[in-house]
């Protein structure tokens, strides 16, 4: 079991990770607003460089939400080149 002393120096550090986590995400929000890309098409682009390909149902899986909104984020990728579609 930790002591005082332990259990504050972990609270600190899950503060500092915290702060670190924030600024980020911030950094990231910004460099997107540039792109024009959202977060989802972001998180969309980097599932399919992890797995190479993806359907409709598993990218709104994996995101956890509905095929539509997919439908509607991978669009905007297909339309600016940055995904193809397979059949």
């Amino acid at each position: 079991m930790l002591n005082h002393r332990q259990t504050k120096i972990q609270f600190e550090s899950l503060a500092t990770l915290q702060a670190i986590q924030k600024q980020a995400y911030q950094m990231l929000m910004q460099g997107l607003t540039t792109t024009g890309v959202s977060m989802r098409e972001w998180g969309i682009l980097i599932y399919l460089e992890q797995h190479g390909q993806a359907t409709a149902s598993e990218l709104a899986d994996a995101f956890m939400v509905t095929r539509t909104l997919i439908s509607r984020n991978t669009w905007r990728l297909i339309q600016d080149n940055l995904i193809q579609s397979q059949v």
